[in-house]
């Protein structure tokens, strides 16, 4: 549930002023609801993960400890681990006006923890999100979805138009 102050910006947002409506990209973790494909890659020893959805790439560093000197960015600054065969993401840093598009804020303050999963099959991709902002909930949030592998189905330009 949602703090009162949050609750009270929630109240204010007009539809019409979405920033997300345009072809301005989202923040984190507003863009993890995609149902675009995305794809994760290789970058040294970090892992990238590149969304169709507005060409976004998210850098996840692989064996860093957080930066407290990294700057605020609508991705945030990631650090992930393995957890046997789950990858760990947490996130912090981000500067993303709403937590997604029905006017719900979320402040500086946010941290996320993500879990990625590859089924048994290797053709299902469980997620995991618990988010902790304390300026907007008033205990942390749990979201879980997942995304299907469909062969031929990759990640395509977004060419995105206004």
């Amino acid at each position: 549930s949602l703090t009162e102050s949050a609750e009270t910006l929630k109240a204010q947002y007009d539809l019409m002023d979405n920033p997300y409506i345009g072809c301005a990209p989202r923040g984190m973790p507003y863009q993890m609801t995609t149902p675009y494909p995305f794809e994760f890659g290789r970058r040294g020893n970090d892992i990238v993960l590149i969304s169709e959805l507005y060409d976004a790439e998210r850098v996840i560093h692989m064996n860093t400890e957080p930066s407290a000197t990294e700057p605020y960015s609508l991705l945030g600054y990631s650090v992930g681990r393995w957890e046997g065969n789950t990858l760990v993401v947490e996130t912090d840093r981000i500067d993303a006006p709403y937590f997604y598009g029905d006017g719900t804020p979320q402040s500086r303050a946010i941290k996320l923890v993500e879990r990625f999963e590859l089924n048994e099959a290797e053709d299902r991709l469980d997620y995991s999100l618990t988010a902790n902002d304390p300026e907007t909930f008033r205990e942390p949030e749990h979201f879980t979805k997942y995304w299907a592998w469909r062969p031929g189905v990759g990640r395509e330009p977004y060419n995105c138009v206004d």
